[in-house]
């Protein structure tokens, strides 16, 4: 069982190490508020992947919030419609940063449903220690590869490492504790939401310009994400119905 259940992990682990660098490097050459916004297209792809992998179709209601969600992202570059039909599809391919973003998505739309199977074969407290100790063994053979300095890289930024590490590892837990309880779309399509802050920290914290735009994108894929909260609430109180 142990094998089994370890072969996925690693391929799990190795796919998302290089997910996290495409993440990192688009980070590199996009503002924050310009490539972030593109991971909502991760609940996108989770519609077939999650159907091939864990035979999970959203209902009507949740595949509406999950395209308020995506569409939110393209109401980020709505003013380039005046243009032409097409011109968004360009500011996609022109900006690095949102190429890098949507293979980060993709990616993520394969590994997700296989997060969730190795959960319910084991636990989210073990699944979760699993993959992080796998990403932490996959980047550190790959820093010692490309002859990174980690010295020069831990010097000075130990406070922040450590507390962007504990905030992630919560954040994973409580990821891989929610795939018990509803669809893997679901859960990733409330983890999108986060995008809301990374527009404002982009405004507070980098000065980035287009505020108002981006302010009006992030309403959008927060309505998507009411829309999820309430499908998924009139779902449980269904099935509490039945077992009256």
């Amino acid at each position: 069982h142990r094998d089994l259940h370890s072969f996925p992990t690693r391929r799990s682990s190795d796919l998302v190490t290089l997910c996290m660098w495409l993440y990192f490097r688009a980070l590199q050459v996009s503002p924050l508020s310009v490539c972030i916004p593109f991971l909502a297209f991760t609940p996108v792809f989770l519609i077939p992947t999650g159907y091939v992998l864990l035979h999970e179709l959203p209902s009507l209601l949740k595949s509406l919030g999950v395209i308020l969600i995506v569409a939110g992202s393209l109401v980020m570059h709505w003013r380039q419609f005046a243009v032409s039909w097409l011109a968004p599809l360009r500011a996609i391919i022109d900006e690095k940063g949102s190429r890098y973003m949507l293979g980060v998505a993709f990616i993520f739309s394969v590994t997700n449903p296989i997060d969730k199977k190795l959960v319910l074969m084991s636990d989210a407290f073990f699944q979760a220690f699993a993959f992080s100790v796998g990403l932490c063994w996959s980047f550190f053979l790959l820093a010692l590869l490309l002859r990174h300095d980690l010295e020069a890289a831990l010097k000075d930024n130990i406070t922040q490492l450590t507390l962007a590490g504990a905030s992630d590892a919560v954040s994973l837990l409580l990821q891989f504790a929610s795939y018990n309880f509803i669809a893997v779309v679901i859960t990733v399509s409330i983890k999108r939401a986060g995008i809301i802050l990374s527009v404002f920290c982009g405004y507070l914290f980098f000065h980035e310009r287009g505020i108002s735009d981006k302010v009006i994108a992030a309403s959008v894929m927060f309505a998507g994400v009411l829309i999820l909260y309430r499908s998924e609430e009139h779902t449980s109180e269904l099935q509490s119905l039945r077992h009256l």
